[in-house]
């Protein structure tokens, strides 16, 4: 192959690359989040434990990534139940979402970072 097919090739990869992360990154409309935490949703933050100490969203609790198979074999919520997810970057939080979507929760939210979380009413 010559150096311009190879290019070809290389951007072509990037372009569908970019977009498949693009729709995996998508995150929810903050009025959807904010309509779910007044309804009592579920706060998940999927970042490390360590991170999770540094700071996170009142009321939510720490399930990381790699432990959300676990924790939803085990998990007493209801499917149609509202969850919010959030992580440091909304990659890992993509990825809750898409978990517990595929395990047949049909209310999750991606809320993608602590930032886009609004601030807690009382």
């Amino acid at each position: 192959m010559d150096q311009n097919m190879l290019t070809a090739i290389a951007i072509v990869a990037g372009i569908y690359f970019f977009i498949r992360l693009w729709s995996v990154m998508q995150r929810s409309d903050s009025q959807s989040v904010i309509r779910a935490l007044a309804e009592g949703a579920i706060v998940v933050d999927v970042r490390s434990p360590t991170a999770f100490s540094g700071g996170h969203y009142p009321g939510a609790i720490n399930i990381p990534l790699d432990l959300i198979d676990e924790a939803i074999a085990t998990a007493s919520v209801r499917r149609y139940y509202p969850v919010v997810v959030y992580c440091a970057s909304g990659m890992r939080s993509a990825s809750a979402q898409r978990i517990l979507q595929e395990a047949g929760f049909t209310r999750v939210l991606n809320a993608g970072t602590l930032a886009n979380l609004p601030a807690r009413q009382h």
